[in-house]
């Protein structure tokens, strides 16, 4: 027993057994305050699990729809480009300059 657990206990001699059933009240409070903050924690860290593994698939999905788009993209370029009869690059440099335009003027 270290020297401040036996202090305590000389000292809990000295009390009435009403300090003592207040003190014991006090530490029921406090463990039922810790007990329902940890079913909190808990919860959270659970809330939380959920909300990150439902982003994790909202990402995967987006990335999926976007390699789709990016395939639908080149194969319009290419189309394009066939139909213009110039190469892609020179449509893809038009599409850019395009876009660069519009955005300085919005």
């Amino acid at each position: 027993m270290t020297p401040t657990a036996r202090h305590s206990v000389t000292r809990d001699k000295d009390k009435t057994k009403e300090q003592l059933l207040r003190e014991l009240s006090a530490v029921k409070l406090r463990l039922a305050e810790l007990e329902a903050l940890e079913h909190e924690r808990r919860h959270i860290k659970q809330t939380l699990k959920k909300a990150y593994d439902e982003l994790e698939q909202r990402i995967e999905q987006r990335s999926a729809e976007l390699q789709i788009s990016e395939q639908e993209a080149y194969v319009t370029l290419q189309r394009y480009s066939q139909r213009r009869r110039q190469s892609m690059r020179e449509i893809a440099e038009a599409l850019i300059l395009s876009h660069a335009i519009r955005r300085g003027t919005e």
